[in-house]
């Protein structure tokens, strides 16, 4: 069932990012349509929680933050 799926996926992402990740629930068609082409692919489900699909199996994953680039820093008038 559809609920359950949510579910279990919220689940596993909260367990991957150790936060709540409630959206991660509204990606599940897009992780089974990943799962059916086969192969490996990478989903980012929010939360700083990437899913991965290799091969059959679903598995989450802490992603690192995103950093800005440093700003560059005025010149400097003499």
């Amino acid at each position: 069932p559809a609920a359950l799926a949510r579910l279990i996926v919220v689940r596993l992402a909260e367990q991957a990012g150790g936060t709540y990740v409630p959206q991660a629930g509204e990606r599940v068609q897009e992780i089974l349509a990943l799962g059916a082409r086969g192969g490996r692919a990478e989903l980012h489900v929010g939360g700083l929680v990437g899913a991965v699909i290799e091969d059959g199996e679903l598995r989450m994953v802490k992603l690192a933050p995103r950093t800005a680039p440093p700003a560059e820093e005025p010149p400097h008038e003499d």
